[in-house]
Protein backbone atom coordinates (compact mmCIF):
# COMPACT_ATOMS: atom_id res chain seq x y z
CA UNK A 1 0.00 0.00 0.00
CA UNK A 2 0.73 3.72 -0.17
CA UNK A 3 -0.19 6.51 1.08
CA UNK A 4 -2.67 9.49 -0.34
CA UNK A 5 -3.06 12.63 1.28
CA UNK A 6 -6.57 14.31 0.69
CA UNK A 7 -7.17 17.75 0.43
CA UNK A 8 -7.72 18.48 4.05
CA UNK A 9 -4.51 17.16 4.94
CA UNK A 10 -5.47 13.63 6.23
CA UNK A 11 -3.40 10.60 5.20
CA UNK A 12 -4.84 7.13 3.54
CA UNK A 13 -3.81 4.18 2.16
CA UNK A 14 -4.56 3.05 -1.15
CA UNK A 15 -3.44 0.21 -3.38
CA UNK A 16 -0.01 -0.39 -4.70
CA UNK A 17 -2.20 -0.41 -8.60
CA UNK A 18 -4.40 3.20 -8.01
CA UNK A 19 -2.80 5.68 -9.38
CA UNK A 20 -3.54 9.26 -7.53
CA UNK A 21 -1.75 11.25 -9.84
CA UNK A 22 -5.15 10.34 -11.74
CA UNK A 23 -7.54 13.60 -11.88
CA UNK A 24 -10.66 11.09 -11.97
CA UNK A 25 -9.00 8.80 -9.08
CA UNK A 26 -8.48 11.57 -6.76
CA UNK A 27 -12.41 12.68 -7.38
CA UNK A 28 -13.53 9.05 -6.40
CA UNK A 29 -11.50 9.19 -3.48
CA UNK A 30 -12.21 12.24 -1.98
CA UNK A 31 -16.09 10.94 -3.07
CA UNK A 32 -15.39 8.09 -0.82
CA UNK A 33 -14.08 10.32 2.01
CA UNK A 34 -16.95 12.49 1.52
CA UNK A 35 -19.58 9.57 2.08
CA UNK A 36 -17.36 8.15 5.08
CA UNK A 37 -17.80 11.38 7.04
CA UNK A 38 -15.09 10.21 9.08
CA UNK A 39 -16.01 6.24 9.59
CA UNK A 40 -13.12 4.74 10.47
CA UNK A 41 -13.00 1.62 8.41
CA UNK A 42 -10.91 -0.08 10.89
CA UNK A 43 -14.38 -0.90 13.31
CA UNK A 44 -15.43 -2.86 10.63
CA UNK A 45 -12.35 -4.87 9.10
CA UNK A 46 -9.50 -6.81 10.80
CA UNK A 47 -6.84 -5.41 8.25
CA UNK A 48 -6.19 -1.99 6.95
CA UNK A 49 -8.48 -1.50 3.86
CA UNK A 50 -7.30 0.58 1.17
CA UNK A 51 -9.35 3.49 0.38
CA UNK A 52 -9.43 2.16 -3.20
CA UNK A 53 -11.13 -0.74 -2.52
CA UNK A 54 -13.74 0.65 -0.73
CA UNK A 55 -17.12 0.98 -2.31
CA UNK A 56 -20.50 2.61 -0.79
CA UNK A 57 -23.44 1.55 -2.56
CA UNK A 58 -26.71 3.28 -2.39
CA UNK A 59 -29.35 0.25 -2.40
CA UNK A 60 -33.22 0.80 -3.51
CA UNK A 61 -35.52 -2.28 -2.34
CA UNK A 62 -38.41 -3.33 -4.02
CA UNK A 63 -39.80 -3.68 -0.80
CA UNK A 64 -40.30 -0.07 0.44
CA UNK A 65 -39.30 3.73 -0.43
CA UNK A 66 -36.05 3.41 1.90
CA UNK A 67 -32.66 4.44 0.10
CA UNK A 68 -29.97 2.60 2.23
CA UNK A 69 -25.66 3.02 1.98
CA UNK A 70 -23.58 -0.11 2.74
CA UNK A 71 -20.11 -0.15 2.75
CA UNK A 72 -18.09 -3.51 0.69
CA UNK A 73 -14.38 -3.97 -0.77
CA UNK A 74 -14.47 -4.49 -4.05
CA UNK A 75 -11.17 -6.78 -3.48
CA UNK A 76 -13.01 -9.10 -1.83
CA UNK A 77 -15.61 -12.22 -3.74
CA UNK A 78 -18.61 -11.32 -3.77
CA UNK A 79 -19.15 -15.34 -2.28
CA UNK A 80 -17.41 -14.11 0.77
CA UNK A 81 -17.64 -10.02 0.88
CA UNK A 82 -19.70 -8.54 3.62
CA UNK A 83 -21.98 -5.87 3.34
CA UNK A 84 -21.75 -3.23 6.36
CA UNK A 85 -24.94 -0.81 6.71
CA UNK A 86 -23.49 2.80 7.08
CA UNK A 87 -26.15 4.99 6.70
CA UNK A 88 -30.17 5.86 5.39
CA UNK A 89 -30.03 8.41 2.48
CA UNK A 90 -34.37 8.16 3.02
CA UNK A 91 -36.38 6.22 5.21
CA UNK A 92 -40.02 5.32 4.26
CA UNK A 93 -42.77 5.47 6.86
CA UNK A 94 -42.27 1.58 7.32
CA UNK A 95 -38.94 1.79 9.00
CA UNK A 96 -38.75 5.05 10.47
CA UNK A 97 -38.93 3.29 14.35
CA UNK A 98 -35.71 1.75 13.44
CA UNK A 99 -32.97 4.02 14.35
CA UNK A 100 -29.89 1.92 13.74
CA UNK A 101 -28.52 1.91 10.76
CA UNK A 102 -27.39 -1.98 10.95
CA UNK A 103 -30.77 -2.71 12.40
CA UNK A 104 -32.67 -0.88 9.39
CA UNK A 105 -30.66 -2.52 7.22
CA UNK A 106 -31.41 -5.81 8.78
CA UNK A 107 -35.13 -5.31 8.91
CA UNK A 108 -35.28 -3.97 5.35
CA UNK A 109 -32.51 -7.10 4.10
CA UNK A 110 -34.54 -9.46 5.87
CA UNK A 111 -38.05 -8.53 4.43
CA UNK A 112 -36.40 -7.79 1.04
CA UNK A 113 -34.77 -11.30 0.89
CA UNK A 114 -38.37 -13.13 2.11
CA UNK A 115 -40.13 -11.71 -0.59
CA UNK A 116 -37.58 -13.23 -2.92
CA UNK A 117 -37.58 -16.23 -1.76
CA UNK A 118 -41.79 -16.53 -1.40
CA UNK A 119 -41.86 -15.18 -5.06
CA UNK A 120 -39.19 -17.49 -6.24
CA UNK A 121 -40.97 -21.19 -4.33
CA UNK A 122 -44.60 -19.82 -5.58
CA UNK A 123 -42.94 -19.65 -9.37
CA UNK A 124 -41.58 -22.95 -8.90
CA UNK A 125 -45.01 -24.36 -7.44
CA UNK A 126 -46.94 -23.33 -10.09
CA UNK A 127 -44.44 -23.53 -12.87
CA UNK A 128 -44.10 -20.17 -14.04
CA UNK A 129 -41.98 -17.20 -14.60
CA UNK A 130 -40.92 -15.24 -11.53
CA UNK A 131 -41.99 -11.72 -13.38
CA UNK A 132 -45.61 -13.62 -13.66
CA UNK A 133 -45.86 -13.68 -9.50
CA UNK A 134 -47.54 -10.42 -8.05
CA UNK A 135 -47.08 -9.14 -4.48
CA UNK A 136 -47.65 -6.37 -2.10
CA UNK A 137 -47.73 -5.24 1.62
CA UNK A 138 -50.75 -5.07 3.18
CA UNK A 139 -50.64 -1.73 6.08
CA UNK A 140 -49.25 -4.44 8.70
CA UNK A 141 -46.46 -5.22 6.18
CA UNK A 142 -47.93 -8.99 5.51
CA UNK A 143 -47.09 -10.02 1.94
CA UNK A 144 -49.71 -11.23 -0.51
CA UNK A 145 -48.81 -13.24 -3.56
CA UNK A 146 -51.16 -13.88 -6.82
CA UNK A 147 -50.76 -14.64 -10.23
CA UNK A 148 -53.30 -13.76 -12.79
CA UNK A 149 -54.42 -17.32 -14.14
CA UNK A 150 -54.00 -18.77 -9.84
CA UNK A 151 -55.35 -16.24 -7.91
CA UNK A 152 -54.29 -15.64 -4.78
CA UNK A 153 -51.11 -17.83 -3.49
CA UNK A 154 -51.68 -19.78 -0.20
CA UNK A 155 -47.91 -18.99 1.22
CA UNK A 156 -48.73 -21.99 3.94
CA UNK A 157 -48.84 -24.54 1.09
CA UNK A 158 -45.24 -23.62 -0.80
CA UNK A 159 -42.99 -26.10 -0.43
CA UNK A 160 -39.93 -25.01 1.75
CA UNK A 161 -36.66 -24.72 -0.81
Amino acid sequence: MKPFVAADGSAHSVSDACNVQEATTRKNLHATLRVLAGRDLRSLYDDPVPLDMVKITDWHPDTCDCVLQYIWRKDHDEQVRQHHPHRALNTCHHHQKQEDPAGKHAAVLAENQNKNALVQRAAESLGVELHEIEWSFDNQRRLHLSHPAHGIIDQARLKPN
